[in-house]
């Protein structure tokens, strides 16, 4: 897909994805509309080596839902340690899941998920997530390759999720060789633990009317007033720059011919 400017941070992406990159947190901050979302579709695409799952925080509703998301986008298979990790702990705690008409081969990880987490205090859901985080990142660290997590909307995750973010996961991302993570948000997370292991970012629109012309052939478009450099100049200081709502003028701009 073609994107409008953002050149460091696009550069910052490739970056990420160097064997031996340093950094392996890449932070994106940006006010509704500055693109986020097309930025992280771009970086998406550019993957072809690596492993990769997308989270959408707006989406999801627990700690929970992103273990059970990662291993069926990357193959319940891979994640023996965890599965193990997550039945030693409703065995720790004598909860009984064998008689769940839900379980199966394929279902077991969620049903066991479901079956820990039930009627849990938040303090439990804590204990129980960092104990299940480490499992589940040893997995990822034993994969065959380097796994790539974007995260989108971090500033609509709920509370419980943010802290999970903010603490348990990325401090083992900092501490992992074969992890990286993209976390796109209007605010994003902070830590003095892993902050020297990652990397901000901030969008903040793209006023320069030619960095939209590439973007505009793309689209197949062309600007349907003369002088059109000084047309899309006006279109681009009226919207303040804002990438999602000058993709929306150049959607009625006329088709190429």
């Amino acid at each position: 897909m073609s994107i409008a400017n953002y050149k460091e941070h696009r550069e910052a992406f490739r970056t990420l994805l160097e064997e031996d990159c340093c950094k392996p947190i890449l932070l994106f901050k940006g006010e509704s509309g500055t693109g986020k979302s097309t930025l992280l579709k771009y970086c998406r695409e550019q993957i072809n080596n690596h492993h990769q799952v997308s989270i959408d925080l707006r989406n999801t509703a627990d700690v929970m839902q992103i273990f059970l998301q990662t291993c069926n986008h990357l193959k319940r298979d891979h994640f023996d340690h965890f599965k193990q990790h997550l039945s030693n702990l409703n065995q720790d705690f004598n909860i009984n899941v064998n008689g769940n008409a839900q379980a199966g081969v394929g279902n077991m990880i969620n049903v066991e998920l479901k079956a820990l987490f039930a009627n849990t205090t938040p303090e439990q859901r804590a204990e129980r997530n960092s104990a299940l985080t480490h499992a589940w990142i040893d997995d990822i660290n034993n994969f065959d390759k380097p796994c790539v997590m974007l995260i989108d909307v971090y500033e609509q995750a709920n509370t419980e999720i943010k802290r999970w973010i903010d603490s348990d996961f990325l401090n083992c991302v900092a501490d992992s060789q074969q992890i990286r993570v993209v976390i796109a948000g209007q605010n994003v997370p902070e830590s003095f633990v892993w902050n020297h292991r990652s990397k901000l970012k901030t969008l903040y629109g793209v006023p320069e009317a030619e960095e939209w012309l590439p973007v505009i052939e793309a689209m197949g478009r062309t600007i349907p007033v003369e002088p059109q450099l000084t047309y899309l100049a006006g279109i681009c200081h009226a919207l303040k720059g804002n990438p999602a709502e000058i993709r929306k003028i150049i959607e009625n701009f006329p088709r190429l011919q």
